[in-house]
């Protein structure tokens, strides 16, 4: 029904002139939703002639497909174009108390057309659907590569996007997180090396912040490609208190915390380390399983090549079973990991991945307790007389 919709508005325009039509580019602010964090972006198309009001979305995707969830996890869910009325999609930026501002493309007659002809032709049903990736193909790098296959070499950029020379993918993503730091680490714990390369000009657009300065930068045969970049939704304030248990704070407490029972000064110590270490070790080891299968058993390219891994081994859960034990096996193993904590810290600005600063104290715990595993390992067992 929305394709016959679609296709009639399309006939009954075919034989009007397309200098009715009005094309802008829609960018819809941050959210609270996860899926929300980064913003949104859209296409808004405006037909006089025809009393025709339209927002086309490459963010779309079905709540219903079967195993959504796990194709969400293993990045095998497809996203596809959608549109709806414009009226609808500025209520659910207004319900989401999302900004929403837009900016109206100056194109001549046959470019409205091109673009409008664009997006009905991968609205068919075999052409709307594609694979998402949060990178490099999303709602707004589609939007982007549809400008730049439409417009070709007539498009030019008159400065520079990104105000930061060198700003990667982790980087510009942080942006967004500042005030969730725990969404923070836990992503930052997710992604790996390759989201601490450089965006550059053209990558830094799959933020629709980003495309929304591109296309206000953005120049179409020498004369200015936005003629007007309106606010159509202010978003409100919030008092939104970031919560002050944050994961360095909570992280440092453990740190102290194992510092003192290392220490022996408080009563029954010696259960309190057992414990300690197998639920410190295990739990470890579970995100490195966590981890190890993003980069495995996923589509997702920025999980692959995470050097988390290298304290958060997957084998601790294994460790975490033997680590009372009194032999050269376990005796190396926590040697060999607080040699990695060790080497970790030190040379900390010099790995190629940028890792949250919030899990140094939780290196430095696995440092302790394996270097007490190894003393208690290395000291000869006392034989009862």
């Amino acid at each position: 029904m929305m394709l016959g919709l679609l296709l009639a508005y399309h006939q009954g325009n075919a034989q009007q002139s397309r200098c009715g039509l009005r094309i802008s580019l829609l960018t819809s602010g941050p959210g609270d939703a996860l899926y929300a964090t980064w913003g949104h972006s859209a296409i808004r198309i405006i037909d006089s002639a025809r009393y025709m009001d339209l927002v086309f979305n490459y963010g779309t995707f079905d709540y219903d497909t079967p195993h959504f969830y796990l194709k969400l996890l293993r990045g095998n869910l497809m996203y596809y174009l959608s549109y709806e009325p414009y009226d609808y999609f500025r209520e659910d930026d207004r319900e989401e108390n999302r900004q929403l501002s837009e900016q109206v493309l100056d194109l001549n007659c046959a470019d409205k057309e091109r673009i409008y002809q664009y997006l009905i032709n991968n609205y068919m049903p075999d052409k709307r659907y594609y694979r998402y990736d949060f990178l490099y193909d999303n709602c707004s790098t589609r939007i982007l590569g549809l400008l730049y296959q439409l417009l070709g070499n007539r498009l030019k950029f008159r400065g520079k996007i990104l105000s930061q020379p060198g700003m990667t993918y982790r980087n510009a993503c942080n942006l967004y997180l500042k005030d969730k730091p725990w969404t923070s680490l836990g992503i930052n714990l997710m992604i790996g090396m390759t989201t601490d390369t450089p965006a550059g000009n053209r990558g830094i657009t799959f933020l629709p912040d980003f495309l929304e300065k591109a296309v206000s930068l953005a120049t179409l045969d020498g004369h200015p490609l936005d003629t007007t970049n309106q606010v159509l939704l202010q978003a409100g304030t919030e008092n939104n208190q970031p919560t002050p248990f944050t994961p360095l704070l909570i992280f440092t407490a453990l740190l102290i915390f194992i510092v003192t029972i290392s220490s022996g000064k408080l009563p029954f110590s010696a259960g309190f380390q057992h414990w300690t270490d197998v639920i410190l070790f295990f739990l470890t080891g579970l995100l490195g399983w966590l981890l190890l299968l993003l980069w495995l058993a996923t589509e997702h390219t920025q999980f692959a090549w995470n050097l988390n891994l290298l304290w958060a081994l997957p084998s601790h859960c294994l460790f975490s079973v033997f680590l009372d034990r009194r032999n050269n096996r376990v005796k190396w193993y926590a040697a060999i990991t607080a040699l990695i904590g060790i080497l970790l810290i030190a040379g900390w600005f010099w790995i190629p991945q940028q890792l949250p600063v919030a899990i140094i104290p939780l290196i430095l715990a696995l440092v302790i307790r394996s270097s007490r595993i190894f003393i208690l390992n290395h000291r000869p067992a006392v034989k009862p007389l």
